[in-house]
């Protein structure tokens, strides 16, 4: 596509069971610096996520192998404005549910992530950025108009977008994931979890840090990789030059389970989005041993609950609108249960004491 006087290419991956009837999600997935379309979509290996989980991934090319994402690189390209213009354009190519919209990246195509979270909210539910962070350059103007999820992935030995930041520079993995927590009013103290060490020979190990809930029921994740490189966790290659990349958890799996939690609130584009489908509530919650779901919805609706690592604990049907769940062997701590129709999907956290 043309864009700003440019030539802008891209590759798009539509799953198996794409159906051109049904609004489908959309992950833009951008690349590192001196790299391309082409080795992040087989780095990051986001088309087996996106076939499993049935959404469409595109991933663009930055102009001189690079995006301008605040942070100074070889790119000048208004690469909002394009992100902007990619989004319309697949929009009228496919059937893309405009309140579904998300934004990853690797490192320079992390920082890029963030630069949309600040300056294109109105068309990105969520961002997760992998060895990226935020540029200091564009914190003054980043005034989203609406708070925005937004996890980050970030190795403690990472060499070349250090973890704990460089002055003057970019925010690393704590001090960006610090400036989201206090954009969107999160709770401050976090859930903490130790992702399960199952690989002994990544000579890595794996924290994630939940913040939440905060405003406009988002949230923000830090996954934390002691000894982790400038890399992909669980990518298709080792990159031994850039340190070690974590086996413990997959990025791409983590990253599309946090997003499909979250979508664009309606009327968050001046363009009419359709109304929600249906509606419904969780109660008890917290709650002990049974939990109780009930829609305005009469026809089926899917009922999906996963746990922090996006796990699938439970997957059953509503019946005339309701549907009873005996949680009693569920351990204590936090989940999210996702409804579904043909059309639409929501997702609320429920809490297991």
């Amino acid at each position: 596509m043309m864009y700003d006087g440019i030539l802008r290419d891209y590759q798009v991956y539509t799953p198996p069971a794409y159906d051109s009837a049904v609004p489908s999600p959309l992950v833009i997935n951008y690349h590192g610096v001196n790299s391309n379309a082409f080795e992040q979509r087989y780095y990051s290996i986001f088309d087996q996520v996106a076939a499993d989980s049935n959404f469409i991934v595109v991933y663009p090319n930055g102009v001189n192998q690079a995006w301008n994402s605040g942070l100074v690189t070889q790119s000048t390209a208004d690469d909002v404005g394009f992100t902007s213009a990619l989004i319309d354009k697949l929009s009228t190519d496919y059937n893309i549910n405009a309140r579904r919209v998300y934004a990853t990246g690797m490192s320079n195509g992390g920082f890029m992530s963030y630069r949309l979270g600040c300056e294109l909210s109105n068309k990105i539910a969520a961002i997760a950025s992998v060895t990226g962070a935020l540029a200091e350059d564009i914190v003054t103007a980043c005034q989203p108009n609406r708070p925005v999820p937004v996890m980050q992935i970030h190795g403690t030995a990472d060499q070349i977008v250090v973890y704990n930041g460089f002055p003057n520079f970019h925010r690393g993995a704590e001090g960006s994931v610090n400036f989201w927590i206090n954009r969107n009013n999160c709770n401050t103290v976090a859930d903490t979890t130790v992702i399960p060490n199952i690989n002994l020979t990544d000579l890595s190990t794996a924290q994630r840090f939940f913040y939440g809930p905060c405003d406009g029921g988002t949230e923000v994740e830090l996954y934390k990789i002691t000894n982790g490189g400038h890399t992909w966790p669980d990518g298709s290659i080792d990159i031994p030059v850039n340190g070690n990349t974590n086996r413990d958890f997959n990025a791409s799996r983590v990253v599309w389970e946090f997003f499909s939690r979250h979508s664009l609130p309606f009327n968050t584009n001046t363009e009419e989005i359709e109304a929600p489908a249906f509606e419904f509530s969780l109660s008890p919650n917290p709650f002990s041993d049974q939990l109780f779901i009930t829609t305005d919805h009469q026809e089926p609706l899917q009922v999906v609950i996963t746990d922090v690592l996006g796990k699938t604990i439970a997957n059953e049907m509503t019946i005339d609108g309701r549907l009873t769940m005996n949680m009693s062997e569920l351990s204590t701590g936090v989940y999210f249960v996702t409804l579904s129709s043909d059309q639409q999907q929501f997702t609320r956290k429920i809490v297991k004491q």
